[in-house]
């Protein structure tokens, strides 16, 4: 006679699991990653609650960042930070310390020159990232026509011994 422990033990090397044993929920393998996250913006907000009074920033001059705010102020400066990356000042004349326009023409050089020298970076980085794309997908194709190859000359290789025994028992009467 089989105890429960037994049949639950066939079943599962049978592969006759119901759809709730075998497929398990997204959330529990990113809850590791998405606890300490959240505990994270939670303290923050906590933090601020606590220093200032309120969980939206207080702006400069007593004003709230929500009243001040606007989206393209904050692109415009997103855009200056990244012209300084790449060596241009555009800014306000006070923060940018010698205007473009006033650059000698040799730090102009120096700065697109070193612009180019990213941009070959870049464009180099793109072609070897897609060569290895493509050789990944070529191979695994390459895998995917030598798997369907090898299943149809099994199949073959089954219906030739098929016909091979019925051709053998017709001949000899078995």
């Amino acid at each position: 006679m089989r105890k429960a422990s037994d049949t639950r033990t066939v079943t599962r090397q049978r592969g006759w699991e119901s759809q709730e044993e075998k497929k398990l929920p997204f959330l529990p393998s990113l809850l590791p990653f998405l606890l300490p996250s959240c505990a994270g913006v939670f303290f923050f907000y906590a933090i601020r609650k606590f220093a200032i009074g309120s969980f939206v920033p207080k702006g400069t001059g007593g004003t709230e960042v929500s009243e001040s705010f606007k989206l393209g102020e904050a692109l415009q400066n997103a855009f200056a930070e990244v012209y300084y990356i790449f060596g241009f000042q555009k800014g306000p004349e006070h923060l940018n310390g010698i205007p473009w326009e006033k650059v000698s023409p040799d730090m102009r050089k120096l700065v697109y020159a070193s612009i180019a020298v990213l941009a070959f970076t870049v464009v180099l980085s793109l072609i070897f990232a897609l060569v290895r794309i493509f050789l990944r997908r070529r191979k695994a194709q390459e895998e995917m026509q030598e798997a369907v190859w090898k299943a149809a000359v099994k199949q073959h290789r089954k219906q030739y011994r098929k016909e091979g025994y019925k051709r053998f028992s017709k001949q000899f009467g078995k």
